[in-house]
């Protein structure tokens, strides 16, 4: 298998195996050690931190690594920063409150202006921020005088 892999590596099998013997390189040592502290600062802060964080972190100890290193080595390691998603209460009900009459009777025909009033309010959830939308709406200019919704 690995003669196999040379030819299709255009590489001799006498210098793959020289690879394979040679010690790791400075870089490759200094890289595992990076990699243990990275390890350790992600796990001590139950591996919310990502590569900025940790890059300061590592910046803080004294240890100077450029930020891309950080996030070449924390990929190889499979460390990725985990954030929990807070959903958002909009509505909070209380049990104590009565609620209010249904006076339309899901009968939204307006005979003239200003007899019916609806409004709604939608919360409307964007990546960064949420927002609401208010709509207050005469039934009357919206339905038509007097017609059927469709």
């Amino acid at each position: 298998m690995r003669f196999g892999s040379c030819v299709v590596l255009a590489v001799s099998v006498g210098g793959f195996y020289a690879w394979m013997k040679r010690p790791p390189s400075q870089r490759e040592r200094e890289d595992g050690e990076i990699t243990k502290e990275i390890v350790k600062i992600y796990f001590q802060h139950q591996g919310r931190y990502g590569s900025p964080r940790i890059h300061e972190q590592l910046r803080d100890e004294g240890i100077h690594v450029g930020r891309k290193r950080v996030v070449r080595l924390m990929k190889q390691a499979q460390l990725a920063a985990h954030h929990t998603t807070h959903r958002v209460l909009t509505t909070r009900a209380d049990p104590a409150a009565t609620p209010a009459e249904n006076v339309l009777e899901r009968v939204f025909e307006a005979e003239r202006p200003n007899e019916k009033w609806v409004a709604d309010v939608t919360y409307i959830g964007l990546d960064v921020f949420g927002s609401r939308l208010g709509s207050l709406l005469a039934a009357h200019c919206w339905l038509g005088h007097g017609s059927q919704a469709r």
